[in-house]
């Protein structure tokens, strides 16, 4: 019988140990997601600053987007209407020549000259 009584003392004895190991943990957890105001302030504060900082190189990539877009299309435009010039120059050119060769020239400086 006494051993059957130090059986159940010690059995007894380690829950209580895992029982205030238990209670100690629940603690640290309560204690580590419930912050003082001050603290949810600061918490609250600084996670505002990091997302207007978010949106602000969001925005900043979406303008440098909305400008290099812009440059294209000033660039392709540019280009149509430097293809335009050249196709005019082209069309001069071949009228000079024709013109010259209808006066019987046939020499590269008077249509050089021409344009």
């Amino acid at each position: 019988m006494d051993i059957r009584l130090e059986y159940c003392s010690k059995r007894s004895r380690d829950g209580e140990k895992r029982a205030v190991a238990r209670s100690k943990n629940r603690r640290q957890k309560s204690a580590q997601t419930q912050l003082p105001d001050g603290t949810l302030l600061e918490y609250a504060r600084e996670r505002q600053a990091v997302e207007k900082k978010v949106l602000e190189e969001g925005r900043k990539e979406l303008e440098e987007k909305m400008k290099i877009e812009e440059e294209r299309k000033r660039l392709a435009v540019e280009k149509v209407e430097v293809e335009k010039m050249r196709n005019e120059m082209d069309q001069k050119t071949k009228d000079a020549t024709i013109a010259i060769a209808s006066l019987g020239c046939n020499n590269s400086y008077y249509v050089l000259r021409m344009q």
